[in-house]
């Protein structure tokens, strides 16, 4: 969408330099760039009624905002849906990291029908998140405040476990013992440690 937006825009910038080539540089990119309102500026020496160029880039520039729109509205409810869904799910593990460690978590569960995986992860396109699919449902989230972050904390007591995997060792801590003071008294919550001294100290 980006790049069709600067092709549009690069397009109505030119049309107006055409038609318009006294006025000055920086109307013709505000003129350019309000055309994505649906607005259009006659300038110098353009008639009040827009050419077939600029009706046409007009069009153009309405209709990548309106996608534009679409496509953050379809994130917004995608992302709806799958907290919608977590809440309402209960759930035998709980995994949160992005890297090869949850991914590791992930790949040693049993995939039986009757068994609830959920993946909170940072990142997107990390290993987690590709192992995930098909296994588990994912939430996107900033691990780096999950210990603080109440509606995270929330969804964490609907887990039999919790399984803490992210690639910091302290943050792995950190999470565990947010987790554990609010954890029900038969849930079981892991912090995945590669440090031996910090597991000695634990």
């Amino acid at each position: 969408v980006v790049a069709v937006a600067v092709a549009v825009f690069a397009w109505a910038l030119v049309v107006y330099s055409i038609e318009a080539p006294t006025a000055p540089v920086v109307t013709r990119i505000y003129a350019a760039l309000d055309m994505f309102t649906g607005a259009y500026i006659p300038l110098g020496e353009q008639s009040a009624t827009p050419s077939s160029a600029i009706a046409l880039a007009g069009i153009l520039s309405l209709s990548v905002t309106f996608l534009a729109a679409l496509a953050a509205l379809y994130a917004l409810s995608t992302k709806a849906r799958e907290w919608l869904r977590a809440r309402r799910a209960r759930f035998d593990l709980i995994v949160i990291g992005s890297g090869e460690a949850a991914a590791n978590v992930l790949r040693a569960q049993p995939t039986h029908a009757n068994r609830e995986f959920l993946l909170i992860a940072g990142d997107a396109g990390g290993p987690a998140s590709i192992t995930a699919v098909g296994i588990a449902l994912r939430i996107v989230a900033d691990l780096d405040a999950f210990a603080t972050n109440a509606r995270l904390l929330e969804l964490t007591r609907r887990a039999t476990r919790v399984a803490v995997a992210t690639e910091d060792d302290g943050l792995n801590l950190w999470i565990a013992d947010a987790i554990t003071r609010q954890a029900e008294s038969s849930q079981k919550v892991m912090a995945l440690i590669a440090n031996p001294k910090l597991a000695d100290e634990r």
